[in-house]
């Protein structure tokens, strides 16, 4: 694993910690979800409870039926809305002992209206220790997305900025090594055979 995958593994593992807002983005093929697949390897389900949104949704009633389906609850009766959620990611804290970790993948496509619905869900606490880690992946555009004047409240508890980017030659050998290696296969690129 090359040093700059390594430090962005090294960022969001701090986040855990400080439970604070972290966005990774990236191009089409710079390498989010092999980095999202190493650190839900690396996260402890023992200490965590890992809520992953591969397709949010763009409404933010829907998005918060999705978490509240990921967590087990039966949407068909639910009400959802922020406070809802809050209460609902604060309860499971309180009855399991585990930190909520919402990932959302595909983050760009969110609107500006649910991306700040997101940020009330970092207002969770208990005894003042925030119950909930938000990571959002996506494209660039999450990026300017981020960047409006109206996003100013969720930007200030951003903890974490990972920007991807495309490999250099010597890398892309590197990791196609890595990738023959551990389907099983032989190092091809850089032994030349």
């Amino acid at each position: 694993m090359d040093n700059r995958v390594e430090d962005a593994l090294n960022r969001l593992m701090q986040l855990l910690s400080s439970r604070e807002v972290g966005v990774v983005v990236g191009e089409a093929g710079t390498g989010k979800s092999t980095l999202l697949d190493i650190f839900l390897n690396r996260v402890s389900n023992t200490r965590y409870r890992v809520i992953h949104l591969p397709i949010p949704q763009s409404k933010p009633r829907e998005l918060y039926r999705a978490i509240a389906a990921a967590v087990g609850v039966n949407t068909s009766w639910f009400g959802a809305d922020a406070l809802k959620v809050v209460d609902l990611l604060t309860y499971s804290y309180l009855e399991s002992g585990r930190f909520n970790l919402v990932l959302i993948d595909e983050a760009h496509i969110l609107t500006p209206a649910c991306l700040n619905e997101l940020r009330l869900l970092t207002n969770a606490t208990v005894k003042h220790e925030a119950v909930i880690t938000l990571v959002l992946l996506g494209q660039p555009s999450l990026a300017s997305t981020l960047k409006l004047p109206a996003m100013i409240p969720l930007a200030q508890r951003i903890g974490a900025w990972v920007a991807l980017g495309g490999l250099s030659e010597d890398e892309a050998m590197l990791y196609m090594d890595w990738q023959v290696k551990a389907a099983g296969g032989r190092r091809y690129f850089l032994t030349g055979c």
